[in-house]
């Protein structure tokens, strides 16, 4: 396990390396969004989400579950790339999500607490590159049922949900 103490102050802040070629800070592509290929493969916050889709940026296709209020998990297509499945906490502040998710990543991996009612679980996934420790992925789990979310049929691109409409309005 690695000291709190120790490793706090420049955790999140560390620059990773996300794969062969680029480096990328777990800050900037947890809250900011990162691609590969043609894909997203990190976004992770709600606000960045919001705003973006605000400036036609990003355009939601459907969510897949949710915990009400709280966490979502989610289908959308950034610019031209597209995010198959992402999980974000809902309505909270970039500082609660940074301190959260740091907390979870330096104390083994898995956070749970509760939010507005609702138990939340947070996986944090770490780097460790010349004993310094870096956050890699974060994200809340998502499933209203408590079994494994599911994704989408191929060809498919809205999930069909009784309430999509009320999810439209959390995001909007």
């Amino acid at each position: 396990m690695v000291s709190l103490g120790k490793n706090f102050g420049t955790f999140p802040f560390c620059i990773a390396a996300a794969n062969d070629v680029s480096f990328i800070s777990g800050f900037e592509a947890l809250f900011s969004g990162e691609v590969q290929n043609n894909n997203v493969i990190r976004f992770g916050n709600w606000l960045r989400f919001y705003q973006q889709e605000k400036a036609g940026q990003l355009n939601y296709h459907g969510w897949f579950d949710r915990e009400v209020s709280v966490a979502v998990s989610l289908q959308f297509a950034w610019n031209n790339w597209q995010a198959l499945q992402f999980s974000m906490l809902l309505n909270s502040s970039p500082e609660f999500e940074m301190a959260a998710y740091t907390v979870c990543a330096l104390t083994g991996g898995e956070c749970k607490f509760t939010i507005n009612g609702q138990q939340v679980t947070i996986v944090a996934k770490t780097l460790t590159a010349n004993n310094v420790v870096t956050i890699d992925d974060c994200h809340p789990v998502v499933s209203s049922s408590g079994a494994a979310t599911q994704k989408p049929q191929a060809g498919t691109t809205k999930p069909s949900k009784p309430s999509d409409a009320k999810l439209q309005d959390l995001v909007n």
